[in-house]
């Protein structure tokens, strides 16, 4: 069962749990784990490391405004 994420809060890409980073818009399984092995990250843009997660996924993720964490 997946927890639930408090309101106006954000998923930290560096310190989410696995079910936590897949509630960020286009992060299934496979990428959750290729994010949390890829730790730490400077700022949610370099998430584009992960592969399948270019510059339009990036935007999305931005607008989406679920994720946060780095720098």
């Amino acid at each position: 069962m997946k927890k639930e994420i408090p309101i106006n809060s954000c998923i930290d890409i560096n310190h989410a749990s696995l079910d936590q980073v897949e509630k960020i818009i286009h992060i299934g399984p496979e990428r959750a784990e290729d994010i949390i092995e890829q730790r730490p990250y400077g700022a949610v843009a370099d998430l584009s490391k992960i592969k399948g997660i270019g510059p339009a996924r990036i935007k999305d993720i931005q607008l989406e405004g679920l994720a946060c964490g780095g720098g």
